[in-house]
């Protein structure tokens, strides 16, 4: 019996923890491709778009909240028609499930904003308050949890950076 629960033991901690690598950004374009946004005078309008990108075991669900500065003023939110369930908004901290397993680049929110002041500043994507992190809920069997990595922030009146760390998909992007 002893035997039985010490090479248990051993196969518990010989088995490799997985970890899923997701990641959010603020993008001002439904193709992922512009992250700063610059007064081109008055009262303008843009966008900001949710986007995130799925690890391997994909994005069932998602949580976040968007924290723009003062001089940006926050109107309508669209939510991705494949999103199922949507609680919250996302200025408070908004919880999102889509009907079915999201892989690739998948976004859950397009919000239009007007830029009242020429910045420089960011739109941030950040942890609701509830909870300890960005996270999403996998597609694996039983939706475990992961957090999410900030790709990047949606730059106000200056050139975005997307992240670059070793870790992170920017350090892929950053080769092209």
């Amino acid at each position: 019996m002893k035997k039985l629960l010490l090479a248990m033991a051993i196969l518990v901690l010989a088995t490799p923890v997985f970890s899923a690598d997701a990641y959010v950004g603020l993008f001002a374009d439904g193709a992922h491709s512009d992250c700063d946004v610059y007064l081109s005078g008055g009262f303008m309008p843009f966008n900001v778009w949710v986007w995130f990108i799925a690890p391997s075991v994909g994005v069932q669900a998602a949580e976040y909240r968007v924290v723009p500065p003062a001089y940006v003023i926050v109107s309508t939110p669209t939510i991705n028609p494949g999103i199922s369930v949507s609680l919250g908004d996302a200025l408070a901290g908004i919880s999102v499930a889509f009907f079915g397993c999201q892989t690739g680049w998948v976004w859950t929110q397009n919000i239009s904003c007007y830029l009242t002041g020429a910045g420089p500043g960011y739109v941030r994507i950040e942890k609701r308050l509830d909870v300890p992190a960005i996270q999403i809920a996998s597609c694996e069997l039983g939706n475990p949890i992961y957090p999410a990595a900030v790709l990047n922030h949606l730059a106000i009146g200056q050139g975005c950076q997307i992240a670059t760390e070793e870790s992170s998909w920017g350090a892929i992007k950053s080769l092209f």
